[in-house]
């Protein structure tokens, strides 16, 4: 936890510094600063998580970065199918079993202990923008697209998500969270809802 706050403060600085004029910046940039950040595939920073392990990743317009402290291991969508669904990454959950899943603009994948990707069928494949990822007190997946949250339990035996249910969302302008009860509740600009997808209400 405390690297992840000091990688995220580096970040921060980084960020105010790209307002800044190139003089200011070489006067301010000592060398490891630099060697942290210039790594990163794109500055453009979405989201940032810290696994179980202590790795860092970060979420970019331009792929998906693991740091370990010493450097980046940058991953891409490319011919591979084992590779991200997209390379806009937009949202990152490192759940309670370990397993860090990640949101794009086309999709939603897991990473694996194979250092691949897996891609999660969505239940609706033609909303594939990935808007939040969170879990709830019972370990269930809720999936935020620009359409519907989806709602994933795990297969344990072969490490897969399966679909559960949905619930379609009256506009993308809303945020989603659960709570310890296990509800998804839903903020819309004008009221705020709750379902309990167990009980159907």
């Amino acid at each position: 936890m405390k690297r992840f706050l000091i990688f995220a403060a580096l970040l921060y600085g980084f960020t105010l510094l790209g307002c800044t004029t190139n003089k200011e910046q070489s006067d301010a940039i000592d060398g490891r600063f630099v060697r942290i950040t210039e790594k990163l595939s794109s500055h453009t920073v979405n989201d940032i998580i810290e696994d179980k392990l202590g790795y860092i990743w970060v979420a970019t317009d331009r792929g998906l970065n693991k740091y370990n402290g010493y450097d980046y291991h940058n991953y891409f969508h490319t011919s591979n199918p084992h590779s991200l669904a997209d390379n806009q990454v937009k949202t990152l959950l490192c759940d309670s079993r370990g397993i860090i899943l990640v949101g794009t603009v086309l999709g939603l994948c897991h990473y694996t202990k194979e250092d691949r990707f897996e891609q999660v069928t969505l239940m609706d494949p033609l909303s594939p923008y990935i808007q939040a990822i969170h879990e709830t007190a019972e370990g269930r997946i809720v999936v935020q697209t620009n359409t519907q949250l989806e709602i994933y339990d795990w297969d344990q035996r072969k490490r897969t998500i399966v679909p559960r249910s949905s619930h379609k969302l009256e506009t993308p302008f809303c945020r989603t969270f659960s709570d310890k009860q296990g509800r998804v509740w839903i903020i819309y600009p004008d009221r705020i809802e709750w379902h309990d997808f167990d009980k159907g209400t």
